[in-house]
């Protein structure tokens, strides 16, 4: 969304505040502008959620300040008749005590336009779901819970809305009550753990029920602020026993949270959720780490079509992508298509709450232009061209003649223990120690070590390294 006001008029900074629809914590806090409108990056708020906000205004020193009433507003479209077929009837047992959860989400509707929202079960009991659970990486829930209640009867539960004077509309779920065996809290990843990197492994002993020895598991990470007030990270489900969970900007560095295990007999797409049991909350802390931009492709370069992956770390407020070609972006992940083969620089930088800011420039290729040798690639994970042998083999393979590979500045050691020999013709393979935005030579050396044959084709070398035979 685009939030904005009038001007206060004269040398003014203004700064915008988004919270969940509760008011319990800041999703998200903009930097101090002179422009009296936000536009509220991708990727920090959900869709089909509610949400309130409110702007301060404040004199150059910030000496003196004045608060905006609260607003609100909802990310998504009214519909016609709103949506109740994502719904969730589960008790969540525990060795020592049980909640029950009644909930839907993504139902087209806001929380103002909503006359009543009930549940009512197969003995014909009747629930409000007037509470609303905000997460920071799901969609809002309409809830109705509650601790250490009656088992919920097996049978349909029956949902009725009404909306603005109109028509009630109805939806239907069935609840199967099959307990899960409860969470061994001494096998999962200590409390009170202090975490200093940019990712998270936790680890867990798989669930086994003796009686149902084939009964599937899925498990997820939830993460929560330190006072437990909203779910900060919810992880995807797995079946397996760790999970690396990224330090991104929905968990801020320099501060503690809570985190539990949550396990369900269900994945919601192909297998409906009908029980689940959660293991008692554990405190992390993330050690503070300066601001750092960083990113990655997804693909070695053979598409047009490729999809950025923001790696950046820190306490970071706004971000935007310059991709080589003209375009741009504040999406936190995009996905840029090139309208021609080659190799573009493309550039990520990173704001935090002061303004600070960090730059990130890689060079990429897309569409099977010339082919990028980069070190750095190591780090990000990337499948292909992370190595001289790599990229030139590549070219090979794919018959790339009349294109050039270059090699970024690094140190490349993966001809130690062999030979590289450049033996193609109409094939030229630059060697250089750095590259500006324009692919010209600049400063910089690379180090390649092992044996350097050429016979054939054409190879450049500048500001190289070479050690041992050449």
């Amino acid at each position: 969304p685009i939030l904005s006001f009038d001007s206060a008029g004269g040398d003014c900074y203004y700064k915008f505040f988004i919270m969940d629809y509760n008011g319990k914590v800041i999703v998200y806090l903009g930097g101090l502008t002179q422009e009296p409108i936000l536009e509220v990056p991708d990727g920090i708020l959900q869709p089909n959620t509610a949400y309130r906000w409110f702007a301060r205004v404040s004199d150059s020193d910030y000496s003196n300040t004045q608060q905006s009433e609260f607003y609100t507003f909802y990310t998504g479209s009214r519909v016609e008749e709103p949506n109740l077929d994502n719904a969730l009837v589960t008790n969540m047992e525990l060795a020592s005590y049980q909640s029950t959860w009644i909930m839907t989400n993504n139902n087209h509707v806001a929380p103002w336009d909503i006359d009543f929202f009930t549940v009512t079960d197969p003995d014909f009991n009747i629930f409000n779901l007037d509470s609303y659970t905000t997460y920071r990486t799901v969609p809002m829930f309409y809830t109705y819970t509650t601790t250490n209640p009656p088992i919920l009867s097996n049978g349909f539960y029956t949902f009725n809305m009404g909306v603005n004077g109109g028509p009630i509309i109805t939806g239907a779920t069935y609840h199967n009550r099959n307990p899960l065996p409860f969470i061994d809290d001494d096998l999962l990843t200590p409390k009170n753990s202090y975490f200093d990197g940019e990712q998270i492994t936790f680890s867990w002993a798989p669930l086994f029920d003796p009686q149902q020895p084939a009964r599937a598991y899925y498990y997820k990470i939830r993460v929560y602020d330190v006072r437990g007030l909203i779910s900060c990270y919810d992880s995807p489900l797995t079946t397996g026993t760790s999970m690396t969970v990224p330090i991104s900007g929905n968990l801020p560095v320099g501060s503690s949270y809570y985190w539990r295990l949550v396990v369900y007999d269900g994945n919601s797409d192909t297998v409906p959720i009908q029980n689940s049991t959660v293991s008692y909350r554990r405190r992390l802390t993330l050690a503070d780490t300066p601001l750092k931009a960083d990113f990655g492709t997804d693909a070695p370069g053979e598409s047009l079509t490729v999809t950025f992956l923001n790696h950046s770390i820190a306490n970071i407020s706004k971000w935007y992508w310059n991709f080589g070609d003209g375009e741009v972006s504040n999406d936190w992940e995009p996905i840029h298509t090139y309208a021609e083969p080659g190799c573009y620089t493309a550039t990520l930088e990173v704001f935090d709450f002061y303004d600070n800011s960090e730059t990130k420039t890689m060079i990429c290729s897309a569409g099977g232009g010339d082919i990028l040798v980069d070190w750095e690639r190591l780090i990000n994970n990337h499948p292909y061209y992370k190595t001289v042998c790599d990229g030139y083999t590549k070219a090979v393979e794919d018959d790339y003649e009349e294109r050039n590979i270059l090699v970024r500045s690094g140190v490349y050691d993966d001809i130690n223990d062999s030979s590289l020999t450049f033996d193609e013709d109409g094939l030229t393979v630059i060697l250089t120690g750095g590259w500006n935005e324009d692919f010209t030579i600049c400063d910089g050396a690379s180090t390649i070590a092992g044996s350097l044959t050429v016979s054939g084709g054409c190879v450049v070398i500048e500001n190289i390294i070479l050690s041992g035979s050449q």
